[in-house]
């Protein structure tokens, strides 16, 4: 077995379909890979009807019960159970391209041992531009460039391959994260120091579908905050406060935040697709973000239901 394509997911029984489905039409030989699905506490049907789809898959299929802990949690799991020389780490909400895993394995026979192959994100052809579909994009600040070693910050769990061994190695995700945001970077800056190297693979390319709504975009950006002070703890990094604009001494912007309420209100009755929304929306996630990392590091719990993306 070459690739164990590993998916952590909740509660997302229709789009894995989706996203199985696509796996299924790969070019790579359907022989020298397998999935391996983690069911981290779904509340609906999901674990029972991926266990009936796995018996008369046409790659084989696997479907594991989580019951407790999150997204990396059950990323660590599937990478234990899993079989692969190779685990290439997927998403529910991300759907393959045709020659997805033939281009991650091609990538790590070029570059060797001890690489982590970062592939792609682009929105779905068939998905409706709108203004919450490019919050799932990549940074557009970010520079992807192939034949450079990527930082470590820029190593995204979704849509990204390494060496089994290494992975296991290295300890897999930390699992004391309460969110999993940032948990990858925090991986691959263990990995780093260990001499291994991240490279992007611009044609491993994966496709975003993801409606949501105001209200989970705000849930993510919150614990992407929050998670952002465990990452600066384990790395000691004081960059990244630099890097996402976090201000110690104006941290929430205690003025923005008595007119937060009014912006929310505005944006929850206008259209998403227009001006003032636009206007309007960034700066309430920008506030949420704030007011993630300003709980982490005052040391209290989340403010809002755990939201793994």
């Amino acid at each position: 077995m070459d690739v164990s394509v590993v998916i952590s997911t909740r509660n997302r029984r229709e789009g894995l379909l989706t996203c199985l489905a696509h796996l299924e039409q790969q070019s790579f030989p359907a022989a020298r890979f397998e999935v391996v699905i983690i069911d981290a506490g779904s509340t609906d049907d999901t674990f029972d009807l991926i266990s009936r789809y796995a018996e008369g898959a046409p790659v084989r299929t696997r479907c594991i019960r989580l019951e407790t802990g999150g997204t990396p949690a059950g990323r660590n799991l599937g990478a234990r159970e899993a079989e692969g020389r190779w685990l290439l780490f997927l998403d529910s909400k991300l759907f393959a391209s045709p020659n997805l895993i033939e281009r991650h394995v091609r990538a790590q026979e070029r570059y060797g041992d001890k690489v982590a192959i970062v592939g792609s994100v682009s929105p779905h052809p068939q998905m409706e531009t709108g203004s919450f579909n490019r919050w799932f994009m990549p940074d557009p600040g970010i520079d992807f460039s192939e034949q450079r070693p990527l930082p470590y910050l820029t190593w995204r769990r979704a849509n990204m391959s390494l060496s089994r061994q290494m992975f296991l190695d290295a300890g897999g995700f930390d699992e004391s994260f309460q969110f999993a945001q940032f948990s990858d970077a925090e991986l691959a800056w263990r990995l780093c120091r260990q001499k291994a190297q991240g490279f992007y693979a611009p044609k491993a390319r994966a496709y975003v579908f993801v409606p949501t709504s105001f209200e989970q975009e705000r849930r993510r950006q919150y614990a992407k905050g929050y998670s952002l002070h465990a990452l600066v703890q384990r790395t000691g990094d004081t960059t990244l406060l630099e890097r996402f604009g976090v201000n110690k001494k104006r941290r929430c912007e205690g003025l923005r935040s008595l007119v937060m309420p009014l912006y929310i209100r505005a944006c929850t009755r206008a259209d998403e697709k227009s001006r003032m929304f636009g206007r309007l929306y960034p700066r309430i996630l920008r506030h949420d973000f704030c007011m993630g990392y300003t709980d982490a590091l005052c040391g209290r719990e989340p403010r809002r239901g755990e939201m793994d993306v």
